[in-house]
């Protein structure tokens, strides 16, 4: 799940318990969110996600939205096909 904690993070976080890998975009507007909603996600799997330069424990998989940054991802992880889908 590519995400920047905009939509429904109840959801997000179960899946995460579920097995899902969760991967968090850090901006400036949602920095509070993250903070509130980081201790719920550490003993899942995640990545932290930056559009800048990142720092040690965050990656930029380029992109602008949550969409963007999925299909960069799929695309650096050499995904035959891609299928994206807003929810």
């Amino acid at each position: 799940i590519v995400t920047d904690f905009d939509g429904k993070i109840a959801d997000q976080i179960s899946a995460l318990e579920r097995g899902s890998i969760l991967l968090v975009h850090s901006h400036g507007d949602n920095l509070n969110t993250l903070r509130k909603y980081l201790p719920k996600i550490v003993s899942g799997s995640f990545v932290i996600t930056t559009q800048v330069n990142p720092l040690p424990g965050s990656s930029n998989f380029l992109g602008f939205t949550d969409g963007d940054r999925a299909v960069c991802l799929a695309t650096v992880m050499s995904a035959k096909r891609i299928f994206s889908f807003r929810i």
